[in-house]
C-alpha cells in the first residue's frame, strides 16, 4: 500500500487506487492538488468523492499566477537569520 504525507497527516493508496491510477492515466501526484483545491461530494455508505471542477482549477490557476508575481518580486533579496533559524534578524535588496 502506497502512502502520501498530506499536511493533515498520511494518506494511504488502496492497491485498487494504485491500478485505477495507472489504467485512467491520472497521476497519483495529482491526489494532493485534488484534495486540497476540488470541491466534497457524499456517496453512498459514508465515502467522499472530492472533485476539481472547472471553476475550482481556474481558481488555482489564478492563485499560481498570483503566486508566480510574488516569486517575481523576491528576486535579488536575502533575509538575514538568527542562527537557529528562528528569527529573522533583517532583510535587504542584494544587487
Amino acid at each position: 500500500m502506497e502512502m502520501y504525507m498530506l499536511l493533515g497527516g498520511i494518506l494511504k493508496l488502496s492497491k485498487h487506487a494504485i491500478a485505477r491510477s495507472n489504467q485512467r492515466g491520472i497521476p497519483q501526484c495529482l491526489i494532493p492538488i485534488i484534495l486540497e483545491f476540488g470541491t466534497e461530494k457524499n456517496k453512498p455508505a459514508g465515502a467522499i468523492e472530492v472533485l476539481l471542477t472547472k471553476k475550482n482549477k481556474n481558481k488555482l490557476i489564478g492563485r499560481l499566477k498570483s503566486f508566480i508575481q510574488v516569486i517575481e518580486k523576491t528576486k535579488n533579496k536575502a533575509i538575514v537569520l538568527d542562527s537557529t533559524f528562528d528569527k529573522v534578524i533583517t532583510l535587504y535588496p542584494k544587487d
